[in-house]
């Protein structure tokens, strides 16, 4: 499932107001520090540095910005179109990209500052562990996809993998789980009966551990 990517800079004890100095001398072309965008953050009594992105490049017009994480993280806090109501996630995966290869990559170079940009697609078993995926697998593997659950057999596979993603604490995203059925062969309306079945059992279970 494509997901909003992430980028975190890691300052490995290198000043940050150096280190947005040289993002603001790297900027050309497409590319400006947005210093109005970084007073209504002081106003907010919140450190944040903003970049705006125009149009001209093919890609849409939006402000970025960076906020602290913690003493040795900063991170691409969000991404807001300029120019539009509101951004696709593909849309914000390729302005984060540009601004992560045109604009920081070059200004880290020969600095002790890192940075990771996440993946761009969300995996259930990144999420939810090897052995639930295993188990998910083995349902759709086995379960009949026309009858769903009704086997008492197929049921205690569905059962089982319900049980360990709860007992993980995981939050599953429906939309994930849904598009992961899928993958494995299942009707729609099947994947439906499915996910309302995940999400009543697992707040069943949330509730009678009291939460």
């Amino acid at each position: 499932m494509k997901k909003f990517r992430d980028l975190y800079i890691y300052l490995n004890n290198y000043d940050i107001e150096q280190l947005i100095k040289h993002l603001t001398d790297n900027c050309t072309n497409n590319w400006s520090r947005a210093y109005e965008r970084e007073k209504n953050a002081v106003l907010l009594e919140e450190k944040a540095y903003c970049f705006e992105h125009t149009t001209g490049d093919g890609l849409e017009a939006a402000g970025l910005i960076i906020f602290q994480k913690d003493a040795n993280t900063w991170f691409v806090s969000n991404i807001v179109p300029t120019a539009k109501g509101q951004l696709s996630i593909d849309e914000y995966n390729q302005i984060l990209v540009n601004f992560f290869e045109t604009i920081l990559q070059p200004a880290i170079k020969n600095t002790s500052v890192t940075a990771e940009l996440t993946n761009d697609q969300e995996f259930i078993e990144n999420l939810i562990g090897n052995d639930a995926a295993a188990l998910l697998n083995q349902f759709s593997a086995y379960a009949n996809k026309f009858t769903v659950t009704s086997h008492p057999v197929d049921r205690k596979k569905w059962f089982d993998f319900i049980l360990s993603v709860n007992s993980k604490g995981v939050k599953l995203d429906p939309n994930l789980l849904s598009m992961s059925l899928i993958e494995k062969g299942w009707s729609q309306e099947a994947v439906d009966k499915l996910v309302t079945e995940y999400e009543f059992a697992d707040a069943l279970l949330n509730y009678t551990k009291g939460k």
